[in-house]
């Protein structure tokens, strides 16, 4: 276990170098996940640890569907968050993110750690011909295999190899205790990336059944609330009170409870690349099968080997 924290230890040292290297003014955050995806919101939260450490201050963290209501000013570092959704394969994520560094061409723009996937080689032309005019595009790629496509296709830009951002949760979390207790959870993924699953008897979650379990709903239905009135009455007033309830109480619940719910078993397999690395963060054993992209085993023969 000392040589697995020393690998973690050295993945959030990396971390930190980078984002007080590169953020060198105040910033914004956008693309606050708000979908029940567990491993993007773990990526935020371990994003805004380590923002926590240097000396600029945070102007606003923002949704897709509400930062054009906040204006950025071009001495702004945009901050765009990691995660899986660079390429093709969640189109909808990409062309939010074009649309941004479109807007903003004299904004320093990061691209925090991203898995890259592209199935159609016409639109990774069109994304690296759009990305090649903005002259201050940084972007992170979280295993060799992206770091090497962006490294071939987005030549023109900044291009760095990082960890996934959930690292940066790493010294806040709680750790297993090693007590045995005779409990799997299996964490399938049943999506388009799904592959082989894991096919036995136990507590078998997705990230949706898992929030559940810990009644997410208790705080989500408020938040619903909230943004249909908000919606109605068009409310500068109350677009901002949903914002501090989203960080506030959404996320909150989030880091404290979805921890807690992983130490009640004591070994964790998974087919998602945030199932595996929270079980990490929390020291527990852990077995993996692959999605069909190969995301885990790409992290994994990147960074944990």
């Amino acid at each position: 276990m000392s040589q697995l924290s020393d690998k973690i230890i050295q993945q959030l040292d990396m971390l930190r170098e980078y984002i007080m290297q590169h953020v060198d003014s105040d910033y914004v955050y956008i693309d606050v996940p708000l979908y029940h995806n567990i491993g993007d919101w773990l990526i935020a939260m371990g994003a805004w640890e380590l923002l926590k450490e240097v000396p600029y201050k945070c102007l606003a963290k923002l949704r897709w569907d509400d930062y054009y209501s906040y204006t950025i000013t071009p001495n702004t570092v945009i901050i765009l968050q990691g995660g899986g959704n660079f390429g093709d394969l969640y189109r909808g994520a990409t062309t939010a993110r074009n649309e941004v560094i479109r807007q903003y061409p004299n904004n320093k723009i990061i691209i925090l750690s991203q898995t890259i996937t592209y199935l159609n080689n016409d639109l990774l032309g069109q994304d690296a011909a759009l990305y090649s005019q903005h002259r201050n595009l940084h972007i992170c790629a979280r295993d060799n295999e992206s770091y090497q496509l962006a490294k071939k296709h987005f030549h023109a830009n900044n291009v760095y190899l990082l960890p996934d951002t959930a690292i940066g949760l790493y010294t806040s979390l709680p750790k297993y205790d090693g007590k045995t207790i005779g409990k799997t959870l299996i964490i399938n993924r049943l999506d388009k990336e799904a592959d082989d699953l894991f096919n036995e008897k136990g507590d078998v979650k997705e990230w949706e059944s898992i929030l559940r379990d810990v009644h997410f709903n208790r705080v989500w239905y408020p938040y619903r609330i909230l943004h249909k009135i908000k919606k109605m009455l068009h409310s500068k007033v109350l677009l901002e009170c949903e914002r501090l309830y989203v960080l506030k109480c959404l996320y909150p619940f989030v880091q404290k409870r979805i921890p807690g719910y992983y130490l009640h078993y004591d070994k964790v397999k998974t087919t998602r690349l945030h199932g595996y690395l929270l079980a990490l963060l929390l020291h527990l054993p852990v077995e993996i099968k692959d999605n069909k992209y190969h995301k885990i085993t790409n992290y994994i023969s990147t960074w944990m080997k």
